[in-house]
């Protein structure tokens, strides 16, 4: 997920007043700044003490924030002899759009991936060109995917849903 700009920004100001605490910490360690002088500093300016830790905490909160908000990636686990394999949910459909687009009937595919006890099951939003037998492509779209899936990835697939639509394609035009 890319990161906005507002919490680049936020990143870099929060980097920022880190190097200077750390600045002021290693000239006070190096007896280049007084501590009893910096000590003194901050409880004669408390106001701008406590606006600088509000301002660290915040940032630290809403970068926390943006860390956690960003949405986990689906995968599908699959158990063989020799442990676990991971697929990501993004590429099951790449598997199933590039098998489906292979055909001269079809404009444009959209497919939704379900996760159920046993597999998967698939819903496909398909544009079909004009010319297109219907009932026989949407048949043989369930069968040879259904089969081109479990050969490549080994997985069951329980059901595959075909939606018919070329209203989306004919938008596109």
């Amino acid at each position: 997920m890319k990161v906005s700009v507002f919490d680049r920004i936020l990143t870099l100001l929060a980097c920022l007043l880190l190097l200077a605490v750390g600045v002021l910490f290693c000239g006070a360690v190096l007896n280049i700044f007084s501590l009893q002088l910096l000590s003194s500093y901050l409880v004669q300016y408390w106001y701008v003490t406590y606006a600088a830790a509000l301002l660290i905490l915040l940032l630290v909160v809403r970068l926390v924030y943006a860390m956690l908000r960003r949405p986990p990636r689906e995968y599908l686990t699959i158990s063989t002899q020799g442990g676990h394999v991971a697929i990501a949910m993004e590429t099951l459909k790449q598997i199933i759009t590039t098998h489906v687009s292979q055909r001269q009937d079809i404009r444009a595919c959209q497919p939704l991936v379900i996760r159920t006890q046993v597999g998967v099951r698939l819903c496909l939003k398909i544009a079909f060109k004009p010319e297109t037998v219907l009932p026989q492509a949407t048949a043989e779209i369930q069968e040879t995917l259904a089969a081109h899936i479990g050969n490549i990835v080994g997985i069951t697939v329980e059901e595959t849903s075909v939606l018919v639509d070329n209203s989306a394609a004919a938008a596109q035009r």
